[in-house]
């Protein structure tokens, strides 16, 4: 998932795993076949709800050529990125959560 805040956009590995899926016409079940997960796990690792683990991106690097670092690289950078919003959303929010029932 694309998360946008107000100095940077992170943007999942999974965005460039589809772009070179595209790239190569290889259908989502042919990569999920592939690098040995389901269908389900890997919607949710292009989405970047799961991270890419050293594991999957040494698969990567096997079917696709590309480094294992680059895509732990990109996990790294698009946690990072996450973190980076969620502090600026909570320094900028001047919303009060609200409050709990029974407080």
């Amino acid at each position: 998932m694309i998360y946008r805040g107000k100095t940077i956009i992170a943007v999942p590995p999974g965005e460039t795993i589809v772009e070179i899926m595209d790239d190569r016409k290889i259908s989502r079940e042919e990569l999920a076949e592939k690098i040995d997960i389901s269908a389900a796990q890997l919607n949710l690792l292009l989405e970047g709800v799961v991270p890419v683990s050293p594991g999957i991106a040494s698969k990567l690097e096997k079917l696709f050529g590309i480094p294992a670092y680059f895509w732990l690289n990109l996990e790294a950078i698009y946690r990072e990125d996450i973190a980076t919003i969620v502090k600026e959303k909570q320094t900028n929010s001047s919303v009060q959560p609200p409050a709990i029932f029974g407080d």
